[in-house]
């Protein structure tokens, strides 16, 4: 599947920030699972709580969540 990245929705700037923020960010953005993809500082996708805990182990925060939208593919 690909995917086109759109605009930044917000950041977690630390792992801490995540924990305590994640739930109303998400809320506010209005943003559904299938419309949202976390990426850390190294480029790595964090897409549950083991990820984001290995991004605050190798120091990859900030994770940015950014819109995205499906991408048709070429027939």
């Amino acid at each position: 599947m690909n995917i086109e990245i759109g605009p930044e929705l917000f950041r977690f700037t630390s792992f801490q920030d995540w924990v305590n923020h994640a739930q109303p960010r998400f809320k506010r953005a209005g943003v559904g699972a299938s419309q949202y993809v976390c990426i850390d500082a190294t480029d790595r996708i964090c897409g549950m709580g083991k990820q984001f805990m290995s991004a605050r182990d190798r120091g990859a925060f900030p994770v940015v969540v950014y819109h995205i939208e499906p991408k048709e593919q070429p027939e």
